[in-house]
């Protein structure tokens, strides 16, 4: 495992998970037709939602053989997630994938942290990455002055409080997944300590 620390409180932990993994993903995933996607809509009122532009795996394949290795699959790297932290109270797992539609504007800037309700205690933000090749689709985090861009296997993670939004994408759509840990002050990354280099 190799972590490269990007800038305060931002992390990248390169292939997080096995090649071979992603590419089993990514080939079920794109057997997916346009119709069986679930698309998820933001409130009109909400620019900033974190779902706005997304689409989500489809429930219609829920008695799918791929889908319960997908399931098992993912209850292992949330369970190596938890290694990579101390003192958490919870994780919001990854449970499902989300794609990015080629043409998507982009995500505003914002926190993970919210002031109240599910994220009001969120200490960092997870996106585990499941391809690339696309066009734009850069991680860019306005106070620090710096964007990244994702490749597959990329675990990026950052506090919570951090400011970031994505850029649009392009030529191809991406695939990705999202979690989140919960904590508390006493909450912080240690993968940095686990790291081979």
């Amino acid at each position: 495992m190799k972590v490269i620390k990007l800038a305060e409180d931002v992390y990248v932990v390169k292939d997080f998970v096995d090649k071979k993994y992603i590419k089993m993903l990514l080939k079920y995933y794109k057997t997916i037709s346009e119709e069986e996607w679930h698309i998820q809509d933001a409130p009109s009122n909400d620019p900033l939602s974190f779902w706005q532009g997304k689409d989500f795996m489809p429930r219609s394949r829920s008695k799918d053989p791929h889908i319960n290795l997908h399931d098992e699959s993912l209850r292992v790297i949330n369970y190596e997630v938890l290694k990579l932290f101390h003192n958490t109270s919870s994780l919001i797992p990854f449970y499902t994938l989300s794609r990015i539609p080629k043409g998507y504007d982009g995500m505003a800037p914002h926190r993970d942290c919210g002031e109240e309700g599910e994220h009001s205690n969120v200490k960092y933000g997870l996106v585990l990455y499941i391809n690339d090749g696309y066009e734009g689709g850069e991680v860019f985090y306005p106070e620090l002055n710096m964007e990244y861009k994702p490749v597959a296997g990329d675990l990026l993670i950052h506090s919570g409080q951090v400011l970031h939004g994505t850029n649009g994408v392009e030529k191809k759509d991406r695939f990705m997944i999202t979690a989140f840990v919960r904590g508390t002050e006493k909450t912080r990354f240690i993968g940095n300590e686990q790291s081979n280099e």
